[in-house]
């Protein structure tokens, strides 16, 4: 529990600069260097979240 709790931290930290941005998710990945598949899918798991509030 604990390690998925400094997970989801840790992408909503790095996703917000994705989310304030103008950029693809393709060009976010790359500035950044991070895999591209867990980015889309921790963009598919905080959307629902900042959706449900």
């Amino acid at each position: 529990m604990e390690r998925e709790r400094r997970s989801r931290d840790y992408w909503r930290e790095q996703l917000s600069e994705y989310w304030d941005g103008g950029l693809t998710i393709q060009e976010y990945c790359e500035l950044k260097d991070l895999p591209y598949e867990n980015v889309r899918r921790w963009i598919g798991i905080l959307k629902k979240e900042r959706e449900g509030k």
